[in-house]
């Protein structure tokens, strides 16, 4: 159902058990295809074809210092690339520690670090997350163990169990843990290993990518994509049933106070407002659109000041995450999901949803620190429980697409009452209104010199500039008169002319009662350029009143010829 393609990348972890297997070992007597030696000793060996070169690994090394670092970095040893997948996940840990007859712990020099899949991430980007999340566990690992002298056993009576309230969460657990059923993303060191990420991890680890909704990749044509759940604003954190990092009172400063290692800057102090489904209109067919909106952290937030994605998960589903959109501050905060459609280049995207789902908003404060909403229900109904965009516009009219299409482009409009009256004939004043919003070039600004809609929004003048009247003086009477479909094919023809379209065309159009009527060359030329077409009957009644469906297939017709 979902068109998302995602690259499976779980940030795991350290474990220390009997079912623990060491890819070193399974190598065998194989040779590394590369090796490079940091200033400060650490090791980078590859045993991957994609990582054959000294300055591939020493990118690996570059990166892994640019993850925020003490005194701790002196004892880690190696990083072993391999090419394959490992039981261990994408990545693993190895302390090395020893505890004396004393109970106290002591930190040696060859902790090592392993990453998988060498050979199927094959950029630095794609593996620079895992690398910054193990080397979040030598971080953690060697803090706890030297200054609070716990192993990962005991971990939840720290002080960083008290500050996160995982200490007495029933569900927090370790590896090698007896007492219940071991899940990965409620083991404390990697909940803590993933907010050394978030406070320390580089920028690279921490990087965000900018989501499209549904309407942006129908205009991009990126019906669909590719991403990692390494990206930061998608899974900021394996655990989302748990606050963000930086979103816990006092967690950065329990940080720095462990390791003596600065933050680069101190994360804001934001409050993330909830998001909310604020509407379910019909697209096409029993094809639906659904909005989402929130607000923003400060209605006065510079431009590009903070980040904001918009997630949506099947409810507890949370490996599976729907991005929906981001934007940035100053933008108008809303996502379209579901359902969308260009007929005019043949594009559509159609998807719909139902059942019981979850949103959730991530912020990136301007500092780089990543802010999360409370995770909002959603109740999404049946499909054929949707709103339909105007109630007079059913799925199967024959303008539907038309009247949905432009209305989407904001270049006409229905009625308050949630209606559009297609069969009612449309005023001079609608159709020139209408089409002087298809065009792009021409400023429309209101005034205060009549007392006519058509006056007072700067339509008139609009009107004037482009051509389709002659005169500011017309009368009221005269713009809300019913327009005939002549009368909006010489307009339709002024405009080809104003854009530059050649009009000097020696065509006569296989129409029936077009020969006598004084607009037979605008109705010729207008339909060689596939605007309009006529009745079944080859006739186009010139002097019949338009409806408001038939001018807005014109107007469609108009556009797509023009590329607007």
């Amino acid at each position: 159902m979902k068109r998302y393609v995602f690259v499976l990348l779980i940030l795991v972890s350290i474990v220390i058990s009997s079912i623990q297997i060491q890819a070193k070992e399974l190598m065998n007597d194989e040779k590394p295809v590369a090796t490079y030696v940091g200033e400060n000793g650490i090791q980078i060996i590859s045993y991957a074809s994609a990582w054959n070169t000294e300055e591939k690994l020493k990118s690996v090394y570059i990166e892994l210092l640019k993850n925020k670092h003490g005194n701790e970095i002196s004892y880690l040893s190696k990083i072993y690339i391999y090419p394959n997948s490992n039981v261990n996940g994408a990545g693993y840990y190895y302390p090395d520690y020893y505890i004396d007859k004393d109970g106290k712990y002591t930190y040696k020099t060859d902790a090592t670090i392993e990453i998988y899949n060498g050979n199927k991430y094959t950029q630095l980007s794609q593996i620079a997350r895992t690398l910054a999340h193990e080397y979040g566990h030598h971080f953690t690992y060697y803090y706890l163990i030297t200054k609070e002298n716990k192993a990962n056993d005991k971990w939840v009576e720290s002080k960083y169990a008290k500050i996160r309230n995982l200490n007495n969460h029933l569900k927090i657990t370790y590896l090698g843990d007896q007492t219940k059923k071991y899940i990965h993303k409620w083991d404390i060191a990697e909940i803590i290993a993933d907010d050394y990420v978030q406070f320390y991890g580089s920028e690279l680890a921490k990087k965000t990518r900018n989501y499209y909704d549904v309407k942006e990749r129908i205009q991009n044509n990126s019906i669909t994509y590719t991403y990692y759940y390494g990206d930061f604003n998608l899974l900021p954190q394996e655990n989302l049933d748990i606050p963000l990092a930086a979103d816990i009172y006092g967690l950065a400063d329990y940080f720095y106070a462990l390791s003596g290692v600065n933050l680069s800057s101190i994360p804001e102090n934001i409050n993330v407002s909830e998001p909310r489904l604020s509407s379910i209109n019909r697209v096409h067919e029993s094809y639906n659109e659904y909005l989402f909106e929130w607000k923003n952290v400060n209605s006065n937030e510079a431009k590009n000041e903070k980040e904001y994605t918009l997630i949506m998960y099947e409810k507890g589903a949370y490996s599976d995450p729907i991005p929906l959109k981001t934007i940035y501050s100053g933008e108008r905060a809303f996502a379209v999901a579901g359902s969308a459609i260009d007929i005019s280049k043949g594009r559509a995207i159609l998807e719909n949803y139902e059942g019981e789902y979850e949103i959730r908003l991530f912020v990136k404060d301007k500092n780089g620190y990543m802010h999360g909403s409370n995770i909002v229900e959603v109740s999404i109904k049946p499909k054929d429980n949707a709103n339909l965009l105007f109630s007079d516009v059913k799925d199967n009219y024959w303008a539907v697409d038309y009247i949905y299409y432009l209305t989407n482009k904001e270049m006409v409009e229905g009625y308050k009452n949630n209606t559009f009256r297609p069969d009612n004939v449309i005023s001079r004043a609608e159709f020139m209104s209408f089409l002087i919003r298809s065009l792009k070039d021409v400023e429309v600004k209101k005034t205060t010199s009549g007392t006519h809609w058509f006056v007072n929004q700067g339509y008139r003048d609009a009107a004037f500039s482009t051509g389709l009247i002659q005169s500011k003086s017309y009368s009221a009477a005269y713009y809300d008169a019913s327009i005939t479909r002549k009368e909006m094919v010489n307009m339709v023809y002024i405009l080809l002319k104003r854009q530059g379209i050649n009009v000097n065309i020696n065509y006569s159009a296989n129409l029936t009662d077009i020969s006598k009527d004084s607009f037979k060359n605008e109705i010729s030329t207008v339909s060689y350029y596939g605007i309009i077409n006529g009745y079944p009957d080859r006739t186009f009644k010139p002097e019949k009143h338009a409806t408001r469906a038939e001018a807005i297939k014109m107007i469609y017709k108009f556009i797509i010829k023009l590329g607007l």
